[in-house]
C-alpha cells in the first residue's frame, strides 16, 4: 500500500519538475557556494535558472500546444525566436539592476541567447519524449482492447452449450464405437466453420444459412 501511494506520488508531473529544478538548480548552487562571496552574484544566478524555468514553461505549456502541435510550425518558430529576442533584452536588464558590477555586452547578449535557445530545445525535446511514449502506450492498449474484443467475438460466435453437449455426446458415441461418430464430427466441423469465418461477412447466401441450418438439426437429432 505504501509502495503504491510513493508511485504514484513519484509518478506525478509537479514532483517530477520539482525533482528536476533540484538537480539543475541547487546542485550547482552547492558546488559553487564558495564563490558566493557577494549577494549580488547568487542572485543573478538565481535569476538564470528562474529564467529558464519560466521561458521553458511558456514554451511547452502555451506555445507547442497552441502552434507546434496544430502544426503551424512557420509561426511556431517564429514566436520562440521573437520570445527569446525579448526574453534575453529584459533579462539582461534585470540581471544589472540585481548586481551593478554586472556589464551588457553584444557577447553577453548573444551568449545568453543561445543558452536559452538550447535550453528551449532541450525542455521541448522532453515534452515530445514524453508524448511519444505517451500515444505508444495508447496504441498498445488500443491494439490490446482490438484484440480482446476480437475474442470476445469469437467467443460470441460459439455455442458453449451447443459445443459441449456435443462433445459429451461424440465421447459417448466414441466408447459405444456408434457408426454415427464420424458424421458427427463431420457436422461439428461444419458448424464451428460457419460460425468462425463465414458469419463475419456483411451477407451471406441463403444457401450456406440453409446449409447450418440442417447440419444444427441433425447434430441435435
Amino acid at each position: 500500500m505504501i509502495n503504491t501511494k510513493l508511485e504514484k506520488i513519484l509518478a506525478s508531473r509537479v514532483i517530477q519538475n520539482i525533482v528536476f529544478w533540484i538537480f539543475y538548480a541547487l546542485i550547482p548552487f552547492l558546488i559553487n557556494w564558495s564563490r558566493y562571496r557577494v549577494t549580488a552574484d547568487m542572485l543573478t544566478d538565481l535569476q538564470y535558472y528562474l529564467d529558464c524555468a519560466l521561458l521553458g514553461y511558456i514554451n511547452n505549456f502555451f506555445l507547442m500546444p497552441k502552434f507546434f502541435d496544430k502544426k503551424k510550425y512557420a509561426t511556431y518558430f517564429l514566436l520562440v525566436l521573437s520570445l527569446i529576442w525579448g526574453y534575453n533584452l529584459v533579462t539582461e536588464e534585470i540581471a544589472t539592476y540585481l548586481s551593478p558590477n554586472y556589464k551588457i555586452t553584444t557577447l553577453g547578449y548573444i551568449y545568453h541567447g543561445l543558452d536559452f535557445i538550447l535550453f528551449t530545445v532541450a525542455f521541448a525535446s522532453g515534452r515530445l519524449v514524453r508524448k511519444y511514449l505517451h500515444q505508444e502506450k495508447l496504441i498498445t492498449q488500443l491494439k490490446e482492447k482490438q484484440l480482446q474484443t476480437e475474442i470476445d467475438f469469437l467467443k460470441s460466435q460459439i455455442n458453449p452449450h451447443l459445443l459441449f453437449n456435443t462433445l459429451n455426446t461424440l465421447y459417448s458415441y466414441s466408447l459405444e464405437k456408434s457408426p454415427d461418430t464420424p458424421k458427427m464430427i463431420l457436422k461439428l466441423s461444419e458448424i464451428m466453420r460457419y460460425m468462425l469465418y463465414q458469419t463475419n461477412e456483411t451477407k451471406v447466401p441463403l444457401s450456406k444459412e440453409i446449409t447450418y441450418i440442417k447440419s444444427y438439426v441433425e447434430l441435435q437429432e
